[in-house]
Order: C-alpha cells, then structure tokens, then sequence
C-alpha cells in the first residue's frame, strides 16, 4: 500500500495537465508550469478570461452601494450654496424652466413639434407643482434617483457577471464626480440614466425569466427614455434584435420576447412620433435638432469638436431659427420643420459622399476626443466647478480612471456570452455620438455600463494577482498602460480660420464659464460683481475668446463711469479705454469696440481720439446703421456738423426715414 501511495503522488504532477480552470469560473494559467523534455519548465498557454453566467443578486451589496452613495449626494447637495449656481441657471436650464412655466401657465399640451426632447420639461412642470417653485426639490429628486441608480448597476454587473463585478461596478457610479454634478445640477442626465438602467434591468431579467410582461416593461421603460435623448435608439433596436435572434430562447419564445420589448416601446414611442410628423411637416421622431446635430458632426468645420456654421448661434432659444434661416436660404424656399430636419442631415450626407477620407478621419478624432478624460464642457464645466468651488470632487473617480478600465473590460470581455446585451447598450449609444458630435455630457448615459466593463477588468486583476504565472499580470498591466495613455493624453487641435487653438487641459474654457457668471450679475445689474468675473476669466491661461472679455470689460467699466465722478470716473474711464484697445487689436467686433472708445474718449474730454476711434470703427463697418447712428451722434456733441452732414447722407441710404438723425442734424446746424 505505501508503494501505490507513493506511486500515486509521483504520477499526480504530470497528470495535472498545464492549465487548471479558476474556481470561479475564469479560466488562466497554471500555478506551476509543467516540466517539457529536458528538465526545462514548460510555459503553459495563456487563455481567455471567463466569468460564470452571472450570479443571483446580492441584496446587502445593493444596499452598501445606495447607502454610500446617498452619503455623497447628500454632502454634494449641501455644498451646492457654495456656488453660483442655486441662484444661476446654465443656458439648458433656463430653457427648460421657461418652458416649465409655460407648462404651468396651461400648455400642457404642445403647441407644435418637439425641437427638443420634452421629457425635462415636464419633469419640471411636475416637481413645481408638487413641491413649488424652489431650486431644491428638482435637484433632491435627482439625487435620490442617482443613488437608486447606483444600486440598479450593481444588480446588473451582478447578473451579467458576478457579484464583486456588481459591487465595484456600483461604487465606481456612487463616486464618479462628474455624474454627481450633473446630478445635483439642473439638467436630464440623472433621469436618463435611471430609466436606461431600469430599462436595462427588466430586460436582463426578463430574458432569463422569459417572461412577456417584464419583457414589454422594459420595452416601455426604454422607449421613454428614448423620448429623453434619441441616441438610445440604436440600442434599444439592438437589445430587440437580440432578443429574438441571440439564440437566447427557442425562436417561438425569442420572436415573442423580442415582439413585447418592441411593442412596449413602441407604445412609448409611437405618439410622439406621430405627434411630431404630423406638427412638423414630415417623418420626425423624438425631437427636431437631429438633422441639425447630425451636421454639427461632419461638415467642412468639424475637428474633433463640432463645426458650427457662421450665424447659428450655440443657444437652444436661438437655435431652431437660426437652423431654419440657414435652410431655407440654402434651399431658396420656406421648409417645415421636418423638411429643416432632412435639409441638415442631406448636407451632412453629401459632405461624407464626397470627402470620404475626410469623414474617416474626423470620425477619428471624434472617438479620440469621445474618450478623452477631459469632461468637455455643455451644461456645466467639471473641471471648472472642480477647480473653483468643489475642491472634494477631487476625492471622487472620474473617466480617467473609469475610461482605461472600461476599455480594458471590453476588451476582456469578449467571449463572455452573458455580457454581449451590455455591448449593444454602451457601444451602441457610444457609436451614435460619434458619428454625431462629442460633449462629455452627451456621453454620461453610457458611462455606467461601461463601468460594468470596468469593474470587469478590476475583478479579473484581482484573480491572476495570487499566481506564480507573471504573465496574464503583465499582459494586464500593458493593456491597462496602454489605454491609460489613450484616455488621459492631452488632446490638442491647431488653430483655424474659425478658431484659435486648444488643447483639451488645464483651464481651457474658464474663460467661458466665467463669462456666463457675468452675464447672470449683469442681468441684475450687478455690474461690479460682473466686472469681477471678467477679471478671473482675462487671467486666464487657456482663453477662447480674449477679444470678447475685453471688450466687456471695457464696455462694463465704461458703464460704471457714467454712474460715477471724480477719481472712480477717471479709473473707470482709464480702464475702460485699456480694455477696448485690446479687443480691437484681437480684431473682436472692432466696430464696436471702436464705438465704445469714442465714447470714452469723448467723456474724458478728448475729442480727437474720440473721433479718430469713430472714423475706425465706421471703417470696420461702414454699412452698419447702428455704426453710423453713433458717429452722426459724437460729431453732433462735439459740434462737427459737417462731418455729421455727410455721416447722415451715408446712413439715408440704409435708413431713408430717420427722424432722431434728422433731428440731431437740425439741432447741430442750429446751435441748440
């Protein structure tokens, strides 16, 4: 019997074979390598992760995620009176809350076509009237709906692969700074998110329940959410197509789960379509921008960021005219709605036809810049808040973390059958900003199921850390490098005819966001907290528009004289004339900023420059009645009724009838 025993222990080593299978279910290499020919340790291959097809959920794990995120909204949500923005909405939010009110006044039922997805409007509409006209409550709502988010996540990583993939997954949503901002700020984001993984979760359960009705919920669910931004329709359709032909249930049962998921969301989909075809001229689904967002991404102006046409202005109150101005001059003709729509998205085509190597590679840079770690400015500027007023978001991960691991995850991934829905629904909706335009806002709906990716990645490392093998660590470790390197490398784009150059860091758009506080102050008249911002936005290392800031420093400090006398008039009238300066010789509205000079000029009792900056700004823009009006104005203060004389011949040609300019000649001429 020792003999056998003995025998045995010998034979075991070679009979182990060079690889074993993880206990839970992810298939590495060996611990010991076995022994080739010759005494040489023999390397065994490398295999594929796999995970095991999903685990029941862990309902304590759930609860832990929501718990920590509720603790951070909440912390995020008290520091919100730390800034600006409880009392100063971003240019979104002001649009929505005008069409709340509208909402509340009575208009419940539209007037017209969606040019915009309806779906925060009347969000608004609904918290206001349960709750009143408080900035609080909107933003409380989405907090909560954000952390019972982070719990619907960590269901999903649970299901789909196992339960410490649920869990990280989780707690990298319950952490992720730039998704709390959009929480606790005014915007869609937050209920996007929730309702695609609600949608997301029924339909996870629904496919292994095979079960109809939880199937035509998570249809119903999906096709709100369409109706709040139309680039989950691409996965919706693709969630369908996997349902019915994934072969994930014999094809009676799949056709029928697949038919429920469509119909349920058709039966979201389908009045508003109708409504939107019928009010607008033509086939329109969820909103009117699309054709306009699709050209915004591929036309002769697009880098890796959109190519805005000169005349459409980047405000949602503008845009809808501007975009129907543009069309129907390019088409000679009145176009509806829908035909607006179609005229965009024709151009956008034709530009694609035509450059195709141009489209290649500006799609490209748009998926560089699609997974950059740089949060591109929309609603809010992340790095901005950050920066100036949320130093604690520091503490919190963000897409520099979560974009190497997810790509990572994906890559991993790939042969695990259970994760293939979880493709569909992030590279879907990722594939569909791409080919549109990128803003780091438009992507955050996908964000968390690339987390699922990414706690993915973190779940396998943790695996192969306790081998012998070095390998699958290495291997690993390269991979992670190497997207680490992708995702946080400064991208940078040259500048142009349209716009100077940018790198997306540091703090590249400040100025911007500091503009935006000013305008907000101004409003108020509130100019020297105004005055303030424009401050912070000139010191700026990374200015967009270094013209535009001065000439409203200028034109504020100029205002701030008129109110003023003495020394303060004196220092206003000095700084005003500095400022203007600088933006005429940034070539910014030089018109107007020579106009504005004259009048600093004139009110520090110096004619002649004031009439050398007038003849300069009449120069930059001599067919400009406004222009004109304003030197006829100066030459009559100062006296010069020639010179005012033939200021008002030139504007009689673009202003026959002008009653004020005739009168101020006439008072010239008379001494009065």
């Amino acid at each position: 019997m020792g003999k056998k025993a003995r025998a045995k222990r010998e034979r075991t080593p070679a009979a182990a074979g060079p690889a074993r299978a993880d206990a839970r279910g992810s298939a590495v290499a060996a611990d010991r390598p076995g022994t080739a020919p010759g005494g040489a340790r023999a390397a065994p291959p490398l295999q594929w992760p796999t995970w095991p097809a999903g685990a029941p959920v862990h309902w304590p794990s759930v609860a832990l995620v929501v718990a920590a995120a509720l603790a951070v909204r909440t912390i995020a949500l008290g520091r919100m009176d730390a800034t600006p923005y409880l009392q100063i909405d971003n240019i979104d939010a002001r649009g929505y809350q005008a069409w709340a009110s509208a909402i509340l006044a009575g208009q419940w039922f539209p007037s017209g076509h969606f040019y915009q997805s309806p779906l925060y409007a009347y969000y608004l509409a609904v918290v206001t009237t349960l709750f009143g006209a408080s900035p609080w409550p909107p933003r409380a709502i989405q907090a909560a709906l954000g952390a019972a988010s982070t719990g619907l996540l960590t269901a999903v990583g649970t299901m789909i692969f196992d339960r410490r993939v649920g869990l990280v997954a989780g707690l990298l949503l319950a952490t992720y700074g730039p998704m709390v901002l959009e929480e606790i700020s005014l915007g869609k984001t937050a209920l996007l998110v929730f309702g695609g993984l609600v949608g997301f979760l029924l339909f996870l359960r629904a496919l292994v329940a095979r079960r109809t009705g939880v199937m035509a919920a998570a249809g119903l669910v999906f096709g709100i959410t369409v109706i709040g931004v139309g680039q989950w329709l691409p996965a919706l359709v693709g969630l369908g197509l996997y349902a019915g032909f994934g072969g994930v249930a014999p094809k009676p049962v799949a056709r029928r789960l697949a038919a429920c998921f469509l119909g349920g969301a058709l039966v979201a989909l389908a009045p508003i379509v109708v409504w939107n075809s019928t009010q607008g001229g033509g086939l329109m689904l969820t909103s009117g921008d699309a054709g306009l967002n699709l050209y915004l991404g591929n036309n002769p102006l697009t880098t890796g960021l959109s190519g805005r046409p000169k005349g459409l202005r980047d405000v949602p109150e503008f845009e809808e005219g501007d975009a129907k101005l543009l069309a129907e001059r390019d088409a000679g003709h009145a176009l509806t709605p829908a035909g607006v729509s179609r005229h965009w998205a024709r151009k956008a085509a034709a530009w694609a036809a035509a450059h195709p190597l141009d489209f290649i590679a500006t799609t490209a840079k748009k998926i560089t810049v699609l997974w950059n770690s740089y949060e591109i400015p929309d609603s809010y500027h992340f790095a901005f808040i950050r920066a100036q007023y949320m130093p604690w978001l520091w503490a919190g991960t963000s897409f520099a973390i979560v974009g190497p691991l997810g790509l990572l995850g994906l890559a991993l991934a790939v042969r695990h059958p259970a994760a293939r829905p979880l493709y569909i629904v992030c590279l879907g909706y990722l594939g569909v900003i791409a080919l549109f335009y990128v803003r780091s806002r438009y992507r955050m709906p996908a964000v968390p199921f690339l987390m699922v990716f990414a706690a993915a990645a973190v779940d396998w490392a943790l695996r192969i850390l306790p081998r012998e093998d070095w390998r699958p660590l290495a291997a690993v470790a390269a991979g992670l490098v190497a997207a680490g390197v992708f995702v946080n490398h400064v991208y940078c784009e040259p500048a142009t005819a349209h716009a100077p150059a940018l790198c997306l860091d540091g703090d590249v758009w400040f100025d911007s966001e500091w503009q935006k506080l000013a305008e907000a102050h101004e409003r108020r008249g509130e100019l020297e907290t105004a005055l303030g911002y424009l401050r912070s936005a000139e010191a700026g290392a990374s200015q967009r528009g270094p013209g535009q800031t001065q000439l409203w420093i200028g034109r504020l400090e100029l205002a701030l004289a008129e109110r003023t006398t003495g020394a303060g008039r004196r220092a206003h009238l000095a700084a005003a004339a500095l400022a203007l300066e600088r933006a005429a010789r940034h070539g910014f509205h030089v018109w107007e900023a020579e106009t504005y000079l004259a009048t600093v000029h004139q009110m520090d009792g110096r004619p002649e420059p004031a009439l050398a900056a007038s003849r300069r700004a009449v120069e930059a823009r001599p067919r400009d009645p406004n222009v004109l009006a304003r030197a006829l104005r100066l030459r009559v203060a100062l006296g010069r009724c020639d010179e005012a004389a033939r200021i008002r011949e030139d504007l009689r040609r673009l202003r026959p009838d002008d009653p004020q300019a005739d009168a101020l000649l006439a008072s010239c001429r008379s001494g009065v």
